[in-house]
Parts: structure tokens; sequence; C-alpha cells
């Protein structure tokens, strides 16, 4: 009991002072003296004999059993530790607001797709001219952010031109990613089986692709167009009829001699192999098939009839007869009435087929695959004429009588009788 005494009084001077502790060791006499209610201790039981080295299960006890230590008193709060704390508390803000500052910047100008932009990046660009006009245009937050970003990727000197759709919805890093693959904005232009260079233009130049007088200009200058290793030579020098219809993806910015050689690359790759296997009737260079696979377009309506018409004018060719095409006439006629008349296949040109023997000097159109099939493969006929008859289909004979009958029948129905 003297031991645990002892303990108490310790720990009463240590919180409560000397003065606590005197009190309370008076108080302790005076109870012991009178000899009130204070209750013995009970003599202890003789202690035991330990073994070496073994330890008292009351000290162990008594160790675990100890009470915790109490909570220190707070530190004053000194003008030297608020001025501390207030610093601290300083630079945490100032570091969370450049955080979000840095993090806004690489967000996108808003959340949502937003209206389309066309943005060109023209040849020689740099990466910093780029980002100032992106910038400028309201489609990044940051010209910085893009610079960084351009970096990261490793696109210095990658950045394609060309026209770009973009919108503000867009994060930085898709901006750049897509200029340096170049994903340009494209267009899907459609030119159909037998337009002429001048409708041709015409549809690139309503797309917003080419400028319309610029297009025919190159396209009437094959040497300029045409690579060295061409298999193309046409002797006129003019791109009609070489330029494949088809549906194309054109990019925006895309300049117009590139979209001359991605056509003719087409006519290239359709008709090559198709003409190096073919036999036929009469030996055409490569020129002369597309010639006359132009005019085999313009004549039939009925993909049943190119080969049939493909074999009269290679009968006519055959014994020197002139082929009377009147879509050879009306190519050089403007504005190209829809009937020829009398006075129109009188006209001068080596390109009236009524006038001068043999094939026009080149294509009046860009035939189709069909047609090509059809002049490369003709029909084994002995028609020698058709007339049309006015629902598409025509009406083929073998001699100039029956042609004749043929086109007063054709005549009357046309006219009602």
């Amino acid at each position: 009991m003297g031991w645990r005494f002892s303990l108490l009084k310790n720990m009463q001077a240590k919180w409560f002072g000397a003065a606590g502790s005197q009190a309370e060791q008076s108080t302790s006499t005076s109870s012991v003296a009178q000899g009130s209610d204070v209750v013995p201790d009970t003599p202890s039981a003789p202690e035991e004999d330990l073994a070496p080295g073994a330890e008292d299960p009351a000290t162990e006890k008594d160790v675990r059993t100890s009470p915790a230590s109490p909570p220190q008193p707070p530190i004053p709060a000194t003008p030297e530790r608020r001025s501390r704390i207030k610093r601290r508390h300083l630079i945490i803000l100032l570091c969370t607001l450049l955080l979000s500052g840095v993090l806004y910047a690489f967000l996108p100008m808003q959340f949502g797709r937003g209206e389309e932009i066309l943005f060109r990046v023209t040849t020689g660009s740099g990466a910093r001219v780029i980002g100032r006009q992106l910038q400028e245009q309201g489609l990044i937050r940051s010209a910085t952010v893009f610079n960084l970003w351009v970096r990261l990727f490793g696109a210095q000197g990658g950045l394609k031109a060309g026209e770009y759709r973009l919108h503000p919805g867009l994060f930085p890093h898709r901006i750049v990613l897509d200029i340096k693959q170049g994903k340009t904005a494209t267009s899907g232009i459609t030119i159909p089986e037998g337009y002429r260079l001048t409708q041709i233009a015409d549809t690139l130049a309503g797309a917003g692709l080419v400028d319309r007088e610029d297009f025919l200009a190159l396209a009437h200058d094959s040497s300029v167009v045409l690579p060295e290793n061409s298999v193309f030579d046409p002797p006129t020098k003019s791109l009609e009829g070489y330029l494949f219809p088809d549906t194309y993806r054109i990019a925006h910015g895309m300049p117009a001699i590139d979209i001359l050689r991605m056509m003719l690359k087409r006519m290239e790759e359709q008709v090559t192999p198709l003409y190096e296997q073919a036999e036929l009737p009469l030996r055409l260079t490569l020129h002369e098939v597309l010639t006359l696979a132009s005019i085999v377009e313009k004549e039939a309506r009925i993909p049943a009839e190119r080969p049939l018409i493909a074999g009269v004018f290679y009968n006519r060719l055959r014994v020197g007869m002139p082929l009377q095409a009147d879509p050879t006439v009306k190519y050089v006629l403007s504005p190209a009435p829809v009937r020829l008349s009398l006075s129109d296949i009188e006209v001068d040109s080596p390109y009236n087929t009524y006038r001068y023997g043999g094939l026009p000097p080149g294509p009046i159109g860009s035939a189709g695959l069909a047609a090509i099939k059809a002049v490369l493969e003709p029909a084994d006929t002995p028609y020698m004429y058709f007339v049309a008859k006015g629902d598409g289909t025509h009406v083929f004979s073998v001699t100039y009588q029956e042609h004749l009958a043929a086109k007063r029948a054709a005549d009357a129905q046309e006219n009602g009788n």
C-alpha cells in the first residue's frame, strides 16, 4: 500500500504543484493520527522465492495497468507563431490558385461541341503561329498550353497544312493530334459519268475546293499535271476524259493539281489492267479507247445497249464510215442544243463526226467504267445504225433502208402519230 500512495503523491505533485501535495500530506497525517475511519493496511502475504531470472507477477500486472500519459497543455499562440501560420496558409492558397489556373488552361473553351470553325493551317506555319491563331479564333484558352502539347507529342515541324473542322469543345491536345496526323476537313464529291472538265470544275468550285479558272488551266495542260512515269499521254494536252468519274473525299485546302492527280490515278488503277488484257477488234490506243468510251457514255441510256452501240461504232470505224454521233457535235456547240439541226451538223470542227471520219481528237467527257468495258468488250453485231426511240432505248439496223424506216417510226411516235 505504501508504494501506491507514493505514486499517487508524485502524480499530484506534478499536476497540482507542491502546495497541493503538502496539503494532502497534512490531511493524510492528521487522519492517521486521529485514527478515524482509516482501515489499516492488511498484512501482505509473505513473498515467495522467485527463480533466478523470473519477473514478479505483481510488477508485471502493475506495468500493464498503468494509466496512459495525460494530454499536454496547448502551446501559447505567440505573435511569431501566428505569423508563421498565416504565411503557411497564404502559400497553400497561392499554390492552389496557381494549380487551378494551369488546369483551367488545359480545358476546352466550352463543354459541348459548339459551332464548327473551318481552321486553315498554311504551309510553313510553326507551332507558335498556329497556337496564336487558335487562341485568337476562340478555339483554345492558351497558346502556351498548345505549344506544350506540341512538344510533348514531338510534333515540332510535323504539323500538316490544310483545313480542319474544329470546335470550342475540343481539348487542346486533341487539336494538336488532329493537325499532326493531318485529319483535315474533307468533302464527299461525286463526279457523275459523262461529266466534262467544265462540269467537274463547277462541281469542285461549288464545294469551295478549287478556284474554277485555276483548275481548268491546269486540266488543259497535262504536261504540268502528269508525272513522268504516267501511262497517259494525251495528244491534245487536255485531261478531258482522263478524270475518272467517282466519289472522292477531298480535303479542304488540297491543291488543285493534287486533286487532278488523284482522279488521274483512279482512272489508271481502274482502266489500265483492263486495257492490257483486252483483245480489241481494232488496235486502239488507250487514248482512243477513252475517246470512243466517252461517245458510248453519251449515246447509251440503257446499260444492256452499251456493248451494242460500241459494236456499231467499231463496224463503222472498220469500213471508214463516219460515226455521225450527235454528242460529238454538241461538245463544240455552246449552248448545246437538245436536238441537232441541219446547220449544227455543218459546223467545222474536228469533233464533228458528221463531217470528219474516224474518232474525234479526244474524249468528250469522262466515261464511266461500264462504258469503258463496253469498248474493251464490244458486242459482235452486224448492226451499222441505231436511232433513239425517245424512251432511252434504240432501234438497231443493218441497212440504211432499215434505219430510215426506224427513224420515221421514231419521229412518228415522238409526234404522237
